[in-house]
């Protein structure tokens, strides 16, 4: 998988062999985009979603003579995230409407929404039930619970190219 703009990247290779039997030392050199980014088997540097990271290893056996190899890669996207979500009023009654208030988050700074999944639970029979899935963040009491059910909301961010992890309000 392609790493992501917030990992670490590491270069690997299997070695060198020296057709006179000595010994061959690797060096490593980091780009992003073609401008050199860094030195040594990892890369830490930042990168943005789309940035192609090229490592290219260098091996020198004892008499100097070299040979080379590059790999590239793709940054790819980060999926948003959810800190937190909460609903409001705090005391509910039939005919209010429940409203979800979600922190969204994306590293690559890409604009987040989210999916709002509303569950009923059926204070009669304990069944839990979607009443609403969408991007709506109201539940209106009106036509999706009664007195005593309990309502709770799952919510999935989207930056447009991935979901992130659903939180579940309380």
């Amino acid at each position: 998988a392609d790493p992501t703009a917030d990992e670490t990247v590491t270069c690997t290779s299997t070695g060198g062999i020296d057709a006179d039997g000595g010994e061959v030392t690797l060096s490593y050199a980091w780009d992003i985009n073609g401008t050199p980014a860094g030195t040594g088997p990892t890369l830490s540097s930042t990168t943005s979603r789309g940035d192609i990271l090229t490592c290219t290893v260098t091996g020198t056996d004892d008499s100097g003579a070299t040979g080379t190899s590059t790999a590239s890669v793709t940054v790819g996207n980060t999926p948003p995230t959810v800190s937190g979500v909460t609903l409001s009023p705090s005391s509910v009654y039939t005919n209010d409407t429940v409203t979800a208030t979600a922190i969204f988050d994306d590293f690559d700074g890409q604009t987040v929404s989210g999916e709002f999944e509303w569950h009923v639970i059926d204070f009669a029979t304990g069944v839990d039930v979607v009443a609403q899935s969408g991007p709506d963040v109201n539940l209106s009491g009106v036509s999706h619970f009664d007195r005593d059910d309990e309502v709770y909301v799952v919510v999935t961010p989207n930056d447009t190219v991935d979901d992130g992890t659903p939180i579940t309000s309380a």
